[in-house]
């Protein structure tokens, strides 16, 4: 028995090692059969070569660095290109933070107003008396001492010609008026808004019924107001510490 299996293992070692043998001998006789090819085409190509005249193996390697050049030449184009499109979409990422910031200073930003320029004489006749001169036409107003001088001069917005709230004209009524009542910097209208009252009338000055002089913070070069003459706050402080007092003459001009 013991035989018998020494037997068999010799057998089975046998054709393993055979099988094993077998396997090299062909993976040796394929890599031959490859070198076999790969130097049948150098061959070939050293014999088509060898055939080939001066000048035509002269124009053959010419062609090859032509065609090395033309692939050379095209690799740098791409290049370029790429190179190009990239500056190109810095540049259009650029502009675009540029405008948007623009846009975002503009939004923040206050419109500049243009300076004031006097459009008053310098001096009228004199009347022996102060004299509050307003002219709705050119939206300013002028101050003139008893000689008739102009000591100073600025901004105004008298009445407009069409009120929705009160639906009815609210110009300021034109004519020569004397100041009656002088209020401080915390006048407020007792009218204005409609129904409530309240709007801030700082410095108010008032010359003919419920038509003032007084400050505000708007005021525009056209006339906007229910009929009062807006000046510009720092202004109304000087009108009514300085100049306008009781019995000051007020000559409000036509519209035209």
């Amino acid at each position: 028995m013991l035989r018998y299996i020494v037997v068999v293992c010799s057998l089975l070692l046998g054709s393993q090692t055979a099988l094993a043998y077998s396997t090299a001998q062909s993976s040796s006789s394929l890599i031959k059969s490859s070198n076999l090819s790969t130097r049948a085409v150098e061959g070939s190509q050293q014999t088509q070569l060898a055939l080939l005249s001066p000048e035509q193996r002269q124009a053959k390697r010419l062609r090859r660095q032509e065609k090395r050049r033309l692939k050379a030449k095209q690799r740098e184009l791409r290049r370029q290109e790429q190179k190009s499109l990239r500056v190109q979409n810095d540049n259009r990422h650029y502009q675009t933070r540029t405008t948007s910031n623009k846009k975002k200073k503009k939004v923040a930003s206050k419109p500049k107003r243009a300076p004031f320029v006097n459009k008053f004489p310098q001096s009228r006749p004199a009347t022996g008396s102060r004299v509050f001169v307003f002219d709705p036409s050119i939206t300013q107003w002028g101050a003139y001492d008893a000689e008739g001088n102009l000591v100073k001069s600025g901004r105004a917005s008298g009445g407009r010609a069409y009120c929705p709230d009160i639906k009815s004209a609210c110009r300021t009524p034109a004519g020569q008026y004397s100041v009656y009542r002088r209020g401080s910097a915390s006048c407020k209208s007792k009218k204005f808004p409609i129904g409530r009252g309240g709007a801030p009338m700082p410095y108010c000055t008032f010359f003919k019924g419920g038509y003032a002089i007084h400050g505000s913070y708007h005021v525009p070069d056209y006339n906007a107001s229910h009929g009062c003459i807006r000046v510009e706050p720092h202004m109304a402080k000087w009108l009514s510490e300085n100049f306008l007092y009781h019995g000051t003459s007020v000559v409000v001009k036509s519209y035209k």
